[in-house]
């Protein structure tokens, strides 16, 4: 019996009593004892005796459930004594829960961004088998298809189970009611089964109805469905009239169809195959392709790149120097983001660290307040694991607290973000918190919880019990090695804050240099809009432009116009701008691949006038340059410099074509300042500018010089007075001009107000986490300042020491982060302007404002150390 005692002994030992009747311990013990007796040691006689009751896995289980079950109970009850530790300091628990709602909320609202735009596939069924197709040129440089090597490569290629083009443009809706241009995306009738979209109701488009001579037929967007026609059901079958001709709708797009180039109606472009051009030009086709299941990325390339081999041998005079430049569809959407929301991504990480470092920091300063409770524990025999994981649970309900917080803050801003995206962007990218990103947030709120409390927690756990309790509640000072932890955590705030400070600087000060260049125009006060004429009522040039001529006098006679004018592209928007070689009359003829190359651009007269582009000699284009006169060109000072550079260009003549064109040779008879066509952040190129009188300005971009304030506000009464000379002409994409110089910053804009937020954030945490640290000394040491001030010491030496104490934190900090900066600020060089990522200039301005601001943070608690009355210090507990 003494052995089943002892025996009983080991499983109440083991919490194993709960689980093993009496009776199964007393048989345990009486075959022990046999085991003993046959001359076995006592771990054998135990092993044997267990084996034999064949209870060995059973007693191990039950073990297992039995510290499941006390685990169980010792997390819920650690999170009950959480709760009551939060809810007992509520200003630490708010302080502590906003501190990490912002680190996390950025995180989560920068990575739903990247989740949207770079990790989320497309949707469409087996995108990653998608793949666009462009030409390009052995220097890299990448432009449209033309329309016949589409169809050699199509025909020709076996990679791809369907190749499709697109092509964007506007269409005019008419006869029913007032016009309306719409955005309209001519395609290859595989196109929707490339995709594997399927309409909402009717058809898709067959190979019978992309062909010329077909019979027009078109799909509608689920949009312009819904609120144009207001989703007629019975639409398939109905005949509309888009830009004067007739055509039959014969489905509806569903209404979750994204696609990057957004269209309101979709034609098939093999009706219009006749109006691309031969090969050589270039008329903003793009293809997209899907390969074959056993197809790879690389052998369509090499495929691809024999096809064109075999063009460019049989059609040198257009296809010298073109190859098949192949790529994932999915690096057209993310490719102009990616850069930009990775660099966000590492400044919001940074932010997380200082958040993490702050919370750390008044952790650590909460564990002087409970350093008697844990001494307590560990004299009583709790165990050091025991202790940290208590205090991990309360870390872990903070930093829950913050992430649930944090989602909140970033579902609020994340419609204000959007707006910020580069506008090509912001209608394919739909963002929302997901199931992905609930578990990203739930990630971020495990290693915040390591981050920020395992060391607190760690230490707060080395309880020293004969020594606590000795000194009663009294904590007259902190540790050397507390202060010296506390003192690191906000060196390192300091340093990260000034990382984000400098890369913020940095981008300010690009965007400061880029809104002042100057564009080669006058901006203020000009309104810009397009508008296209029906071929069906305008089919020559002449009707063309005796319609512009009426319009254009029209627009000059309504009180507060100064003048009106058009052109075939305008300045810092590409749409309708081309680039073409050209030949120098008189000049001897080079290859193909190296002829001449410059934009191109058809203007009216008055068009240098209105948008402020000097004249610098020669003259400029008149009414007499139309229809039947001699082909006249105006010319830039970049085309001078690049083709004329030692000889007067008046008079020379060039022609916009292949030497073997029929293209007549235009004289150049006036030269203009230059003007930055594609982006601000380029310099201006060569560039000429036809007569759109003798082009036939069917097509064109109407420019509006006003004496109004807002020139927006004129826009109704050039509506009416365009209405009452064709009500089937509308304008559209009306804008001011200083939003296309706007939308050219914009790409630039949205990473730095972002930076400079985060900045400011850390900027903020990292002061908050300064001050605290001193107001935590100072009222640790009041005991101690108190017996200065009675042995004498100055208030002001007071003040100096505990200044002195904050200021060497902020020197190590901007020691560090200038270090930082140093290296960091390398990986913003895509997104500056006219600016070094090492400007000494923006790094010394950051720095200086950085440590005003912590010498502020610094001085308070020094003032109120400077204060204290030596009588109340000394009687200080």
């Amino acid at each position: 019996m003494k052995l089943f005692h002892r025996l009983r002994a080991l499983f109440r030992k083991e919490k194993l009593n709960q689980q093993l009747s009496d009776e199964v311990a007393f048989h345990l013990a009486k075959q022990i004892e046999q085991n003993l007796a046959a001359g076995l040691s006592p771990e054998e006689a135990r092993y044997a005796a267990l084996r034999k009751f064949g209870g060995v896995e059973q007693v191990k289980e039950e073990c297992r459930d039995v510290r499941r079950v006390n685990y169980l109970e010792n997390f819920l009850q650690d999170v009950r004594y959480g709760l009551r530790q939060l809810r007992r300091s509520p200003g630490f628990t708010v302080v502590t829960v906003l501190t990490l709602a912002l680190g996390i909320g950025a995180n989560t609202g920068i990575f739903s961004l990247i989740d949207a735009i770079v990790l989320r596939p497309l949707p469409y069924p087996q995108a990653d088998r998608l793949l666009a197709l462009q030409e390009a040129n052995r220097k890299g440089d990448e432009y449209s298809l033309s329309w016949l090597d589409f169809v050699d490569w199509r025909d020709q290629s076996r990679s791809f189970s369907a190749m499709a083009a697109l092509q964007g443009g506007t269409a005019t809706l008419t006869g029913m009611g007032a016009a309306e241009r719409l955005q309209a995306l001519k395609v290859s009738s595989p196109f929707f089964s490339v995709l594997g979209v399927r309409p909402l109701f009717g058809r898709d488009f067959r190979d019978s109805d992309d062909r010329p001579g077909a019979a027009p037929v078109g799909m509608l967007s689920y949009r312009l469905w819904a609120q144009r026609f207001g989703g007629d059901p019975h639409i398939v079958g109905r005949t509309i009239e888009v830009d004067g001709n007739a055509g039959t709708i014969i489905g509806v797009l569903p209404a979750d169809f994204r696609f990057l180039y957004s269209a309101d109606i979709y034609w098939p472009i093999g009706i219009i195959a006749k109006d691309q051009g031969g090969r050589g030009n270039h008329p903003g086709i793009l293809a997209i392709g899907k390969l074959r299941p056993e197809v790879s990325l690389a052998m369509a390339r090499r495929e691809m790149a024999a096809i064109a081999g075999r063009l460019e041998q049989a059609y040198p005079a257009s296809n010298d120097d073109v190859l098949a430049n192949l790529r994932p569809f999915a690096e057209l959407v993310t490719a102009p983001a990616q850069r930009t929301l990775l660099t966000l991504w590492g400044a919001v990480g940074f932010l997380l660290l200082i958040a993490c470092a702050n919370v750390a920091n008044l952790l650590l300063a909460r564990a002087a307040t409970r350093e008697h409770e844990m001494t307590l524990r560990v004299a009583l025999g709790a165990r050091r694991g025991r202790l940290i994981l208590q205090l991990l649970t309360e870390s872990g309900l903070l930093a829950l607290c913050g992430a649930v917080a944090g989602c909140v803050i970033a579902t609020a801003i994340l419609p204000l973000v959007l707006r910020l995206l580069p506008i090509e962007l912001r209608h394919y990218v739909q963002v929302g918190i997901n199931l992905r990103i609930l578990g990203f947030s739930l990630l971020l709120t495990f290693l915040t919880t390591v981050l920020f409390g395992l060391i607190p927690a760690y230490r707060m756990s080395l309880g020293q019990p004969d020594l606590t309790l000795r000194s009663g509640m009294r904590a007259s000072s902190a540790g050397l090695q507390k202060r010296s932890l506390r003192g690191f955590l906000v060196t390192a705030q300091i340093a990260l804050a000034l990382v984000l400070l400098a890369g913020a600087g940095l981008l300010v000060k690009s965007l400061v240099r880029l809104e002042r260049v100057n564009p080669g125009f006058r901006t203020e006060r000009v309104l810009a809009a397009r508008l296209s004429l029906p071929h069906t009522g305008y089919p020559h040039t002449p009707q063309q432009t005796a319609f512009v001529d009426r319009m254009l006098e029209r627009f000059d006679s309504i009180p507060g116009v100064l003048s009106a004018s058009g052109s075939y592209c305008l300045p810092l928007d590409v749409h309708g701008c081309w680039s073409s070689v050209f030949v120098i009359e008189g000049r001897p003829v080079p290859r193909t691949k190296d002829l001449p190359n410059a934009h191109f651009n058809g203007i009216e007269p008055g068009y240098l006038k209105t948008m402020g582009i000097p004249l610098i000699r020669g003259r400029d284009f008149s009414e007499q340059d139309g229809p039947g006169s001699p082909m006249v060109v105006l010319v830039n000072e970049a085309f001078v410099r690049e083709f004329f550079p030692h000889e007067d260009p008046l008079g020379k003549r060039i022609k916009q074509d292949f030497p073997e064109g029929k293209t007549p040779y235009a004289s150049i008879v006036g030269v203009v300042g230059d003007v930055r066509r594609d982006q601000l952040d380029q310099p201006a190129a060569a560039e000429a500018f036809e007569a759109l009188r003798q082009m036939g300005p069917d097509y064109m971009n109407l420019v509006v010089r006003t004496a109004l304030p807002n020139p927006l506000s004129a826009v109704p009464t050039l509506r009416r007075a365009l209405a009452e000379l064709d009500p089937n002409v509308p304008l559209f994409d009306v804008r001011s001009m200083n939003y296309y110089v706007a939308e050219q910053a914009a790409g630039r804009r949205f990473p730095m107000l972002l930076l400079a937020a985060f900045a400011g954030i850390a900027l903020l945490l990292a002061v908050v986490g300064l001050y605290g640290l001193l107001s935590f000394l100072v009222t640790q040491r009041t005991h101690e300042l108190g017996i200065r001030l009675a042995l004498g010491a100055h208030r002001r030496d007071i003040t100096g020491m505990v200044m002195s104490q904050g200021l060497r934190l902020v020197l190590a900090g901007l020691t560090v982060g200038l270090g930082g900066a140093w290296v960091l600020t390398r990986f913003l060089v895509a997104l500056l302007f006219a600016t070094q990522p090492n400007d000494a200039w923006t790094f010394v301005c950051v720095s200086c404002l950085l440590a005003v601001v912590a010498a502020m943070a610094c001085w308070l608690p020094a003032r109120r150390a400077a204060a204290v009355d030596p009588m109340v210090a000394l009687r200080y507990e």
